[in-house]
């Protein structure tokens, strides 16, 4: 599975998911196939990508927000990392043992796509905070 490192604040130097967010009148797996697109600079058609699964998550601040994971096994182009200022590399790994530097989010959608399951819910553990600084954006 594709990996992308942030390259910036928050969660610098850790690993993400390929995730983009909804844009006005987009359907989920037309954004997922935009996210490889400008992510990874990968084509990918909407009949080639499946739902995986859904996970509703709680942010460290209370905000609560869905993850719909898209998988697809054919695309066309080399994938690289096309989001520099984003991210600093794309890290390929394996979803049953994903890396130590991976995201909390990251490591529970793995292990949700793993196991097979469809539907999770999670609360994410608070997170110190440091003054002057803003929330935490999720993967996306």
């Amino acid at each position: 599975m594709a990996l992308v490192r942030r390259a910036h604040h928050p969660d610098q130097g850790q690993l993400a998911l390929v995730s983009r967010r909804l844009e006005a009148a987009e359907w989920l797996d037309e954004a997922a196939c935009r996210g490889a697109s400008r992510t990874l600079g990968i084509r990918l058609e909407v009949q080639d990508v499946e739902l995986s699964g859904l996970l509703h998550y709680r942010s460290e601040q209370g905000a609560g927000r869905l993850c719909a994971v898209f998988a697809a096994q054919r695309w066309s182009g080399n994938p690289r990392n096309c989001a520099p200022g984003e991210y600093s590399e794309v890290v390929w790994a394996d979803p049953g043992g994903p890396p130590a530097d991976c995201r909390p989010l990251t490591h529970a959608v793995l292990n949700q796509y793993v196991s097979g399951t469809l539907y999770g819910a999670l609360a994410m553990p608070a997170a110190p905070t440091t003054a002057g600084t803003g929330p935490s954006c999720p993967d996306g």
